[in-house]
């Protein structure tokens, strides 16, 4: 009896503790021109490796229901893409212009 009380309770420890890590949170941001720190509208920010994700505002402000541990892949033409691991519930990125993709 006391063995199967302790089995259960280790697995109610492992089951909670897996179920804290894939929780969804709400993660925003601002995606802004590196050089001149201003919003870029209509940037792309995707969970990598999936086509889930969202696009910025006028102000280049986003907002994405995302797990921790995931990545964000930020994109928009002429400027660099950038990938951010998520670990905290705000992430502000500086893109920065893809110098060689405007000349081709």
């Amino acid at each position: 009896m006391k063995k199967t009380c302790v089995f259960f309770v280790v697995l109610l420890i492992l089951s909670s503790s897996i179920s804290l890590h894939s929780k969804s949170v709400n993660v925003c941001g601002k995606i802004t021109h590196a050089s001149t720190e201003e919003g870029i509208p209509g940037a792309n920010v995707v969970i990598k490796g999936t086509s889930y994700g969202t696009i910025t505002d006028k102000d280049g402000n986003y907002s994405l229901e995302v797990e921790f541990g995931q990545t964000l892949v930020i994109s928009f033409v002429g400027y660099r893409t950038e990938e951010v691991l998520v670990k905290a519930c705000r992430i502000d990125v500086s893109l920065r212009e893809d110098v060689i993709s405007l000349e081709k």
